[in-house]
């Protein structure tokens, strides 16, 4: 089989071609591609080299671990080894008795008993199956005649003696001789076969069960179960005896008002194992002992979520993740025995709970849980139940509040430069402050906080100029409320181009980051900044009629020409009436040597264009 998974939508499709053990499985984001090669795996194990006890079950266990780590453990039903050949009674003067290799299907009474063919499961030619006894005076196996236990000799003749009248006949139950009694077991306390309870929460009722009694000759014939207070064989002050069957291992005795049991006082079980011989035999088992706790755990605290310092979550971000997580949970009797967690699932933010995991178990030392394997839909509500049960199984459950996934992040309303909402500014004056007015929701989760980082592009560099850290953020947890944001403190070049990323964090964890469309630096202090001047912004609008951010050139100065003055050789300013028409603009320098000295005066020279220089 081989198919697609698109973890983002929940979708699957079913491909027809498969790829084969040479390809790995693919994955781009959340669309995984899957292979499964084969219905299934068959292994045989042979083992001849053991040594088999026998009158014993033997079981095969397989562990199996897949390419995802779970691992499970499953055992076979069990066979039981019988290395002898069935128990006759007393033999006495045998003319033959040996054993040899004989089809059981030719043992079986055809007219008679072929029910018995369901027992024939083939022959093991290294093992003799058959014991043939052909037995004397004195045997107390096969008798002749109607009457038990008594052989018939002879018998009045007939006319009927030349006529074969004999038949088949098998007995519905065999005699046996078992001179030994059984071999005793364990008895349990409780209900659940094969387990011990230390505790119990029933006051009105005792359980008990019992495993491994058996009798190797004439086998288990009843059980005869009683209760006492004492851990002696011989006190019932609880319960008398009691007969069950050989095929009942559990028991449960009701008890009358008179008999309840006490809160804090240990009680014990006796049971006594009869075999199946013609003078019965037994042995007896006591457990050790079930103490009453009728009271259930005390409840601590369970919340969503993992998150350090035993914060409850109110949202998550994941669509395959669920966590819960718990603490002082105790019992002053009986102790906690384990933890159980189910997960339940509401879609759309409705109260409509349905069980999306069922209860699993946990030790009574785990104190968190966490799956990675959900799929989760936008807007589900998803609550955890935890359910903890004591030593005598009394039990509790507490449910966490419940968390909202959240899958979107917030939605921007509106984004510009500048503290005026709604709008967006694309110049400005101060070269210390910058600022952006914004508006975010986010109807699933809410906001949580904003962020900030300020760009500045000069020169033809583009760079993050706060945080100075490239790709960090200013984190602001004030106000969720705010609309504005205003950076102080900066130094910013003019005709420098800034920007401000604002990003709005909701609850759930989701980012939406945004740029403003920046603005443009001018400094008002600067000589130049009252000329007239020229900036050229270019927008591209593509066919549907949206448009780009605009670009913006810097700012082109309008300044008037350079202009020259005049220069005039001597300092004994009969030339003011000409140079009066340059305004103040004057500048004189002085030159001396060994033989005279030197004075020239120009004025009227200015630079508008390209500035003062040098003279």
């Amino acid at each position: 089989m081989s198919f697609n998974y698109d973890f983002g939508k929940a979708t699957c499709e079913l491909v027809e071609a498969i790829e084969g053990h040479d390809y790995k499985r693919s994955k781009s984001g959340l669309f995984e591609h899957y292979e499964r090669l084969g219905v299934g795996k068959t292994k045989q194990f042979v083992y001849d080299q053991l040594s088999l006890q026998h009158n014993r079950i033997h079981y095969f266990n397989f562990m199996m671990v897949n390419v995802l780590a779970y691992t499970n453990i499953i055992s076979s039903k069990g066979v039981l080894v019988d290395l002898t050949t069935p128990l006759t009674g007393l033999i006495k003067n045998a003319s033959a008795d040996y054993l040899e290799i004989v089809p059981c299907l030719s043992l079986i009474p055809e007219q008679n008993r072929p029910d018995w063919k369901i027992w024939c499961k083939g022959i093991n030619p290294k093992v003799k199956n058959h014991r043939l006894i052909i037995d004397g005076s004195g045997s107390l196996t096969v008798f002749n005649g109607p009457d038990p236990m008594t052989d018939l000799r002879y018998t009045r003749a007939n006319r009927y003696i030349s006529v074969d009248l004999r038949t088949i006949g098998v007995a519905d139950q065999a005699i046996i001789i078992d001179k030994t009694p059984p071999e005793p077991g364990t008895v349990n306390d409780g209900p659940l076969y094969g387990t011990d309870l230390l505790y119990t929460k029933n006051f009105d009722t005792l359980c008990a069960n019992w495993l491994h009694f058996y009798d190797p000759e004439s086998g288990i014939a009843f059980y005869m179960v009683s209760a006492g207070s004492l851990p002696d064989i011989n006190v019932t002050d609880i319960a008398n005896l009691t007969q069950y069957n050989r095929k009942t291992h559990e028991a449960c005795v009701p008890l009358s008002t008179d008999q309840y049991l006490e809160h804090g006082k240990t009680y014990y079980t006796t049971v006594w194992a009869y075999n199946g011989a013609i003078r019965q035999r037994n042995c007896v088992g006591i457990s050790n002992g079930v103490t009453v706790d009728l009271t259930k755990p005390v409840p601590g605290q369970v919340i969503d979520g993992n998150v350090t310092g035993f914060k409850d979550v109110m949202f998550s971000p994941s669509p395959a993740k669920v966590e819960v997580q718990w603490r002082n949970y105790y019992d002053p009797e009986s102790t906690i025995k384990q933890y159980e967690v189910q997960v339940e699932r509401a879609p759309n933010q409705t109260n409509d709970y349905s069980v999306i995991r069922d209860w699993v178990p946990y030790s009574n030392t785990t104190r968190s849980v966490k799956w990675l394997n959900f799929h989760l839909q936008h807007k589900d509500k998803v609550k955890v139940n935890l359910r903890t049960t004591n030593g005598a199984l009394n039990t509790i459950v507490n449910t966490t509040d419940g968390f909202v996934v959240d899958l979107t992040p917030p939605t921007l309303i509106s984004l510009g430069d500048g503290l005026e909402p709604g709008k967006d500014i694309e110049f400005q004056s101060g070269n210390t402050t910058l600022s952006a007015n914004f508006k975010f929701v986010d109807e699933e989760s809410g906001l949580d906080h904003y962020k900030f980082q300020i760009y500045e592009r000069h020169q033809g560099i583009t760079q993050q100029i706060v945080p100075h850290k490239h790709g960090a953020w200013l984190e602001v947890k004030d106000d969720i409320h705010r609309t504005k944001y205003t950076h102080t403190g900066l130094s910013l070049h003019q005709g420098g181009f800034y920007s401000i990323r604002v990003g709005a964090v909701n609850k759930a964890g989701f980012v939406a980051a945004f740029d403003t469309s920046g603005g443009l630096t001018m400094n008002p202090h600067n000589q130049t900044a009252h000329s007239p001047h020229t900036i050229c912004c270019l927008k591209a609008i593509n066919g549907a009629g949206l448009g780009s951010d605009p670009v913006i050139s810097t700012p082109i100065i309008v300044v008037d020409e350079d202009e020259p003055g005049i220069v005039i050789d001597g300092a004994d300013r009969t030339e003011i009436p000409i140079m009066s028409d340059f305004g103040d603009r004057t500048l004189t320098f002085h030159q001396s040597d060994y033989v005279h000295s030197q004075c020239t005066v120009y004025r009227g020279l200015r630079a508008c264009l390209h500035g003062d220089m040098a003279h």
